[in-house]
């Protein structure tokens, strides 16, 4: 059998500023962007620096999006030995971190419930990130007997934007393959 010869020695180096020039903040959109340049890359057994000169900020669903969802495609060993990421704050790595490894925690176990946190925690991100509205508006809700209808209204309509962007994915590699 012929053996074809491995690139893991080449690097492929992704600037997030490159994608995003006129604003220093990503959207959830940019991260497909970053992961699409990421999956090419492994796909051909490529290592990437991922580069976050110059961003302000990331958030949830841009990493979620753009690395996370690299969980699912591809093997971790390749994605611990592959992605390394440079002119990254350390607040931003540490949000990578979380987001990592919510996803392999849902990726060994899609039907566990998600933890929620006790009140010891939630006063101590409180207390941490005092200036940050989400953090401090958290468990406002714990009482409230509508809270389980809205958490049911909200993975409905999820449900409903994963079809639709299933199905606008769907229509892209239709026209892709026409062409």
């Amino acid at each position: 059998m012929l053996e074809l010869p491995s690139h893991t020695s080449e690097k492929v180096e992704i600037f997030c500023e490159r994608i995003v020039p006129t604003n220093h903040s990503l959207a959830g959109h940019d991260g497909q962007k970053i992961y699409d340049q990421i999956a090419a890359a492994f796909n051909q057994d490529r290592r990437v620096i991922l580069s976050f000169r110059n961003l302000e900020r990331l958030t949830w669903s841009v990493v979620f999006t753009a690395i996370a969802q690299l969980y699912e495609n591809f093997p971790e060993e390749q994605i611990e030995k592959s992605l390394k990421f440079v002119d990254i704050r350390q607040d931003d790595l540490d949000l990578i971190k979380r987001v990592v490894e919510v996803k392999k925690d849902y990726l060994k176990e899609p039907t566990a419930p998600v933890k929620t946190l006790s009140e010891e925690e939630i006063e101590k991100m409180k207390k941490e990130n005092p200036d940050h509205p989400w953090i401090q508006n958290a468990g406002m809700f714990k009482d409230d007997p509508q809270f389980d209808d809205m958490l049911a209204y909200i993975e409905a309509y999820n449900r409903e934007l994963d079809a639709e962007m299933a199905a606008y994915y769907d229509s892209l590699d239709e026209e892709n393959e026409a062409i």
